[in-house]
């Protein structure tokens, strides 16, 4: 009889590893329209190792450590009640060595005419797989500069279920962001994500978000989500097969009277 059960667990664990998909390169492209402006993105990024999915298709582990490179591309402009006009690009990736990271990022940004530049090194290390802290420097244009640091943690419950934790300040500590992510197979092919945050600032007020998705089955979820000042979206997202999805959402803010709507297609391999 134990040898029977023993065979069966075996045999669930094969199942569940076999229904993982793998991938390496993920490509968006998002349109958001609102009352107030309208914004175009592109973004692509490819890690060096494998990305294994934990049912839903937009689902991976908390914890990366797969050496990647990323660039994207984001146009936003408003013709009515302010003219503006903006552009930014940015470049960068994450090198994982002997426990060690090592990262860049750099950023460009053209705003009516008026052009800026910041550059994040960043510095980090894996204490084990499931904790990693990183030292970070902005260096941007006019002076500015800002240390920041940060530390991820996941407490993995089961084999897919976990519940992540990152915290990031600056060097005076004046500024901190405390976010947390759950996610749990719910079984018969039904998942769930909670995610919350809450920012704090000496110089502004405090904010804070939650939200959630439901998974009908790893193509197909919804979402609900809530933040400061009166501000709600729903979504849904599907993915027609296991390479290409599609999303929408729609957002609006009381605290402006602003209502977006908001599509997202995306290509991962």
């Amino acid at each position: 009889m134990k040898k029977t059960h023993a065979l069966l667990v075996i045999a669930a664990l094969s199942a569940s590893a076999a229904q993982a998909e793998q991938y390496r390169s993920f490509s968006t492209a998002s349109y958001h329209d609102s009352d107030y402006n309208e914004t175009f993105g592109l973004s692509s990024q490819y890690f060096f190792g494998d990305k294994k999915t934990l049912g839903p298709l937009d689902q991976f582990g908390y914890i990366n450590d797969v050496s990647t490179v990323y660039g994207n591309y984001n146009h936003s402009s408003d013709d009515g009640f302010i003219d503006y006009n903006s552009n930014t690009y940015n470049v960068g990736g994450e090198y994982f060595t002997n426990q060690f990271i090592l990262g860049l990022d750099v950023k460009h940004a053209n705003t009516n005419g008026n052009t800026g530049e910041l550059v994040t090194a960043t510095l980090g290390y894996e204490i084990n797989d499931d904790w990693q802290v990183r030292l970070q420097y902005l260096d941007g244009e006019n002076g500015f500069d800002e240390v920041l640091l940060s530390t991820n943690y996941n407490h993995q419950i089961n084999q897919t279920d976990y519940i992540g934790f990152t915290l990031v300040v600056d060097d005076e500590f004046d500024n901190a962001n405390l976010s947390t992510k759950y996610f749990s197979d719910l079984g018969q092919d039904k998942y769930l994500q909670l995610t919350a945050s809450v920012d704090h600032s000496d110089d502004f007020s405090d904010s804070w978000a939650v939200g959630g998705k439901y998974y009908f089955n790893k193509m197909t979820g919804v979402s609900l989500n809530a933040a400061k000042d009166d501000h709600y979206s729903a979504g849904v997202s599907h993915f027609f097969t296991k390479n290409i999805g599609v999303s929408f959402e729609y957002t609006t803010v009381g605290r402006v009277s602003d209502d977006m709507f908001g599509i997202t297609a995306t290509a991962q391999f």
